[in-house]
């Protein structure tokens, strides 16, 4: 049996993890990679196609947007694609990528938030991650988790996560050319990646911290706000 079988075969094992992980993940990544070259495109156009037909505006972010704008490409060392829409479509967002063959896999939601959620969906191998915004003032924002050192989130259920929410300028959106496609974008784009990345996002960095080098985040403690993850088959 290979590392492969055995590693899915006891993925949610402690003590497989512990023993395993450092053999099977290079062997993993390397997979991953491949399959992102190979299909992260025909995965964004699909979910395009989705939600425009449902009728959804949506835009490109973080490092899709920043691949998109300073590379007219993905960026090589990413591994999922991301896009924004409106908190108000959650759910209709949701119905159309499904209906469309997208799996979901997770799903962070706020306590008694509604509107904030980060779904996770899957198609072709390729992981979409679904950030949904609400408007404040001159200001937009959305909810994103992270974890901490007592937080277990690998072997399935549901589980605690840490909050932090994401701030942006409200300057509107425009378009951008992208893989022969026309995608919503932030108006102010420089601005917005400028706010996110900092004043250098034009030069590459291959290992970039969002939770310690983001300049735009607000991390909660668990006594003002939880995160609910929840992770599918």
């Amino acid at each position: 049996m290979n590392i492969q079988k055995i590693a899915n075969k006891f993925r949610n094992s402690k003590w497989a993890i512990r023993f395993l992980g450092p053999l099977w993940y290079p062997v993993k990544y390397k997979q991953l990679k491949q399959n992102y070259r190979d299909n992260a495109t025909d995965t964004l156009l699909h979910a395009k196609s989705c939600l425009e037909n449902a009728g959804l505006f949506f835009w490109l972010n973080f490092g899709t947007l920043l691949g998109a704008y300073r590379e007219n490409d993905f960026i090589k060392h990413d591994m999922d694609i991301d896009i924004s829409l409106f908190a108000k479509d959650v759910e209709t967002a949701k119905e159309a990528l499904l209906q469309g063959g997208f799996k979901l896999f997770r799903v962070f939601e706020t306590q008694g938030d509604p509107t904030g959620a980060l779904l996770s969906f899957i198609y072709k191998g390729v992981n979409l991650d679904v950030y949904f915004f609400v408007e404040e003032n001159n200001l937009i924002s959305c909810h994103s988790f992270y974890w901490q050192e007592e937080d277990d989130y690998r072997f399935g259920g549901a589980t605690e996560a840490s909050v932090m929410k994401y701030f942006f300028p409200n300057s509107g959106f425009t378009t951008l050319l992208f893989k022969e496609h026309y995608f919503n974008v932030p108006n102010d784009i420089e601005n917005y990646l400028t706010v996110l990345y900092g004043p250098n996002f034009m030069k590459p960095v291959k290992k970039f911290d969002h939770l310690h080098q983001c300049r735009n985040i607000t991390k909660y403690s668990k006594m003002d706000k939880v995160g609910v993850y929840t992770a599918f088959e």
